[in-house]
């Protein structure tokens, strides 16, 4: 029986992301990322003849006055159960397939004594998780969208070689046009920027902003936020919750606020008032914690002590016909 689906979050990200970044002092070197993603990802995947049932469409045909009736013969997005199930798997395959490829290309490599003693400490903890902790580098697939992160350019060069052995050759598929392709020292996935030279992570603006403001909306007398804003502003932070690490559980509670109401009625403010405190200390975290050490994961002093000897700066930039406007 295969296990639940359990998708990586953000903060599965920083916890490899922490351990890669202890391994490249050692080896004087960096982590790279690449992004990748699937072109139609569902609809690549074909349905057995005995689950068309499951994508029948059947609508009125006025002009006929006749019902219609249509089967996909491909996956898509309303199989509910079905396209968890498929990614879950196919994941799990991946992960192990790539994993099979890339050991058996780094077994011939010659490895410098710093990094003969990072494996040595990193394999001591096979006794305690009887799993490979000694890998130079990781990887995550949410859905759709592989991260493939690891030490140094030609090491991240050779892993998206076996991606490409495996998933393009090996199993077929497409993959989407090179303009989604993101690589390099500082990269955005699941809405947040990773910062791997530097193991931090930054919040998008726009993102935290709009979430503080469905949050601020909430504690309105009126009710100004429907059932589905809240669940939306959820899933995004879900993916924060070690931010508020002592309230991780406190947090969880905040799904009831929208339980049993449909997706377009609004929230009666007697359902925030019992989380109001919850609230409020999201929005103070939401409000002061833009850049966030990957330590923090582990602890969270880590979030208020920080780097004092180092400075990020983050800046995006927009390529236009007079330059770059920052």
């Amino acid at each position: 029986k295969w296990p639940k689906e359990r998708k990586p979050t953000t903060e599965h990200v920083m916890q490899d992301g922490l351990v890669l970044a202890a391994a490249v002092v050692l080896l004087n070197s960096f982590v790279v990322d690449l992004l990748v993603d699937f072109m139609s990802y569902f609809w690549q995947h074909k349905l057995h003849p005995m689950e068309w049932w499951s994508n029948l469409i059947v609508w009125h045909d006025a002009e006929t006055d006749k019902p219609v009736f249509l089967a996909n013969a491909v996956m898509n997005m309303g199989n509910s159960g079905s396209a968890d199930e498929m990614d879950a798997r196919e994941a799990v395959y991946f992960v192990y397939a790539l994993r099979r490829e890339d050991v058996a290309v780094e077994s011939g490599r010659s490895q410098s004594r710093p990094l003969r003693e990072w494996l040595t400490l990193r394999n001591t903890l096979l006794i305690t998780t009887a799993r490979n902790e000694a890998r130079l580098y990781n990887i995550k697939i949410y859905m759709d969208d592989p991260r493939l992160s690891a030490v140094g350019p030609d090491r991240l060069a050779r892993l998206a070689r076996c991606f490409h052995a495996v998933v393009q050759q090996r199993l077929g598929l497409l993959m989407a046009v090179m303009e989604k392709v993101d690589i390099g020292v500082s990269t955005t996935w699941i809405g947040h920027i990773h910062c791997s030279a530097n193991a931090v992570m930054v919040m998008q603006e726009q993102k935290a902003l709009r979430a503080i403001e469905i949050l601020q909306k909430a504690l309105m007398e009126n009710g100004q936020v429907t059932a589905q804003e809240w669940s939306d502003n959820l899933q995004l932070l879900q993916h924060l919750a070690w931010i508020r690490a002592r309230d991780k559980q406190a947090f969880y509670g905040l799904w009831s606020i929208s339980k049993d109401l449909q997706p377009g009625a609004k929230i009666p403010c007697t359902r925030v008032q019992r989380w109001k405190s919850v609230i409020e200390a999201w929005i103070d975290a939401l409000a002061r914690t833009p850049v966030v050490p990957y330590a923090t994961v582990f602890h969270s002093t880590a979030m208020l002590q920080g780097c004092p000897q180092q400075h990020y700066f983050v800046v995006q930039t927009d390529a236009a016909k007079e330059g770059a406007v920052v």
